[in-house]
């Protein structure tokens, strides 16, 4: 399924908004953020009318707080200013960085290229959405195509996926049309 999507990270706290529009004429909206803490999920109908929304639970916060651990090499300065983040060095020569909400602990782990730029991410426990509810699965990631834009190089190609049974498969791969840092602090809904 094709779409186009915009997304704001913050910089200074774990928070993002993801909204993408797909469908004719663009009918369908997907919001996807974690916005003060709380995750915010739907289905929305021209944007307005909900279709499906997802309920605030331990599982879903976690599970957005490791997208935007995730995502943090589209937000660099975030890796330089977010105190809520804490790392830690592997033994593999990969990095776990980790960051809570209340009572949630979220980490995910990155890989390095031999340039130094984040290759890939996995975590062994994001939750998954399933027909049960959320279940807690393998989940894998991958950047590719950095590029410089300004003082940063910020990836331009990424995928996801989980492991099912054993099984791995994509569920994501795109590709980022436009990169810039907002002038405004807010995130956007």
């Amino acid at each position: 399924m094709r779409f186009t999507a915009h997304q704001w990270i913050a910089l200074g706290s774990p928070a993002f908004s993801w909204v993408a529009r797909t469908g004719p004429f663009g009918a369908l909206t997907v919001r996807d953020g974690f916005i003060n803490g709380k995750p915010e999920t739907g289905l929305f109908l021209f944007g307005v009318v909900p279709l499906n929304r997802s309920h605030a639970s331990d599982a879903l916060t976690k599970g957005e707080l490791m997208r935007y651990l995730a995502e943090l090499p589209w937000a660099p300065d975030a890796i330089l200013h977010n105190s809520q983040l804490r790392w830690e060095d592997l033994p593999n020569g990969g990095l776990r960085v980790t960051a809570n909400i209340g009572s949630v602990d979220a980490s995910v782990i990155f890989t390095l290229d031999a340039n130094g730029h984040v290759a890939t991410v996995t975590a062994h426990d994001r939750p998954r959405q399933e027909e049960t509810g959320l279940r807690e699965r393998p989940w894998h990631g991958a950047f590719s195509d950095y590029r410089r834009v300004g003082s940063r190089w910020i990836p331009h190609a990424a995928e996801v996926g989980w492991e099912v049974n054993g099984r791995r498969f994509c569920v994501w791969h795109g590709r980022l049309e436009c990169w810039k840092i907002a002038v405004s602090g807010e995130i956007r809904r």
